[in-house]
């Protein structure tokens, strides 16, 4: 793992409820879609990925940072 840069979910949740918010998505499918697109190309970028969750709780955490804004 030496030489990897850290990137946490609650981070790319984040990024991603942005993005929903600019494309007014708020669909599971399509929030699933959109965090797994990050997570791939982050993974492409040299990270890695703390904390994998599951569709259900990554949606939900989405929807809730979506909602804090």
């Amino acid at each position: 793992m030496s030489g990897l840069k850290r990137i946490s979910m609650g981070d790319i949740q984040k990024a991603v409820a942005k993005e929903c918010l600019i494309h007014n998505c708020e669909s599971q499918k399509r929030i699933t879609d959109i965090t797994e697109a990050y997570i791939r190309q982050l993974r492409k970028d040299g990270f890695y990925v703390l904390h994998s969750r599951t569709e259900k709780s990554n949606a939900t955490r989405v929807h809730s940072y979506m909602t804090s804004n």
